[in-house]
């Protein structure tokens, strides 16, 4: 007999300051949770000397249900280990007796109540493979970045990204290639090595029922991150300037320098949002940005702050010109003028 088990299968080699953050949103809606591990990087870093404790101490508080230590092979690129971890955590699901799997990053984030209608959602309609549409936000878990992502470079932001969602897994057969991550056809742009299913019964949900909230940069430590990221085995250079370049203006972003408004700043073209900490995350040593005092702006920054006025200027003086165009401008005008009238008589009455 079917049942409608849930199992998450999160993968980490960082980032483990935020990952309970991530897990206790959703624990309620899954049935069986298992970390997959790193202690060496796929780029051959050495993870933080206490990484084992906190995944323990995960599972001590059921927050976890298995831990699983990964060794990758350095001998083969960055998405190949990827793409091994995600299968592991799919087998270890499956062997859990769950119907249904779910790949996560210990930076993706979703709503419980979004989470969970969504869920139902799913087995009520016997989707075989779904997902979702992606909000990201930069350096703390209160900016959110309104019209792209921090490294949609190539793309623009003519494309939305998406991520894979829960995925139908009752019929899978584990020892058959069609289970592997990143071999399949799937109908919407995404990481490609987190597809799954794509080409049985898809389902994409629309933002205003659940999106994945990305705290692709909220960490204690941002240059262990990028330091080992598959985002490095980029091979032409001119990306590999590019992606360095997006990583500084990262680090180095201050909301407060930035700002245009008291909740609006600007990052590279995008619109920042000074939001809730909905998820409650906090990071060590965290304090308020402090206000930029005088100095030196970085020239990326004062060319797209000056780049956001001039288009707000523009969008006004379009806006105004169409009002003042407008029958109903003309005839409001035209009815002030002959409310006027009475009294500009009465004025000129007076003066003779």
């Amino acid at each position: 007999m079917r049942n409608d088990k849930l199992g998450i299968a999160y993968n980490i080699f960082d980032g483990e300051e935020i990952l309970p953050f991530s897990i206790s949103a959703i624990r309620k809606e899954a049935d069986y949770i298992a970390v997959v591990y790193q202690k060496i990087s796929n780029a051959g870093e050495k993870a933080a000397p206490d990484l084992e404790d906190k995944l323990n101490e995960l599972k001590r508080l059921k927050l976890a249900d298995e831990l699983y230590l990964y060794e990758p092979d350095l001998t083969k690129d960055l998405h190949f280990n990827e793409k091994k971890k995600r299968d592991i955590g799919l087998h270890l699901v499956k062997k859990a007796g769950c119907s249904y799997f779910l790949s996560m990053d210990c930076d993706e984030f979703y709503e419980s109540e979004e989470f969970a209608r969504a869920k139902k959602f799913i087995a009520d309609n016997e989707i075989k493979s779904s997902a979702v549409s992606i909000l990201e936000y930069l350096k703390k878990p209160e900016y959110l970045i309104l019209n792209g992502y921090t490294f949609n470079h190539g793309y623009g932001n003519r494309y939305a990204f998406y991520v894979p969602f829960i995925m139908d897994i009752t019929n899978e057969d584990l020892n058959g290639k069609k289970t592997l991550h990143g071999e399949s056809f799937f109908p919407v742009l995404t990481d490609p090595t987190r597809t799954l299913n794509g080409a049985l019964k898809f389902y994409l949900f629309p933002k205003h029922e659940i999106v994945m909230r990305h705290m692709s940069s909220v960490r204690d430590n941002l240059e262990i991150k990028y330091k080992n990221s598959s985002l490095n085995q980029r091979q032409d250079e001119e990306t590999k300037l590019l992606i360095d370049e997006i990583k500084k203006d990262i680090i180095d972003f201050n909301f407060e320098k930035n700002k245009i408004s008291n909740s609006l700043a600007i990052f590279r073209g995008l619109i920042i949002e000074k939001t809730d900490n909905i998820f409650n995350i906090k990071l060590q040593g965290e304090t308020e940005d402090t206000n930029y005092e005088s100095g030196e702006e970085n020239a990326s920054d004062l060319k797209y702050r000056l780049q956001s006025l001039k288009d707000k200027l523009l969008t006004a003086q379009t806006e105004l010109k169409t009002i003042k165009e407008s029958k109903s401008y003309k005839l409001a005008s035209a009815l002030a003028s002959l409310a006027a009238y009475p009294k500009n008589l009465l004025l000129k009455l007076k003066r003779r």
